[in-house]
């Protein structure tokens, strides 16, 4: 759920970056907080690109670490770094 405080300040920095909007998200992709935070922006006529890194349609598993998780679904600052380039065109 993304209330109007939420909105008004993501909305004013996806308005800052000319709409371009990465996520990260340690569960499924499909109804998670990217898919709210895209759903809200839309619904207050914002344009936006986004993408959303996460789980997809994969059901959970176990690791030692968490860390093993997250590099093994591209959950890193490096690939967040590549998905915000991606959206620049870079």
């Amino acid at each position: 759920f993304v209330n109007q405080v939420d909105l008004a300040t993501i909305g004013a920095a996806v308005k800052a970056c000319g709409g371009k909007v990465v996520t990260i998200e340690d569960h499924q992709v499909l109804g998670g907080m990217g898919a709210q935070v895209s759903h809200a922006l839309s619904n207050a006529g914002i344009a936006h690109t986004v993408k959303t890194l996460g789980i997809n349609n994969e059901f959970g598993q176990s690791a030692y670490l968490a860390e093993e998780l997250y590099v093994k679904h591209g959950l890193t600052a490096p690939k967040m770094a590549e998905a915000a380039l991606a959206l620049l065109g870079k």
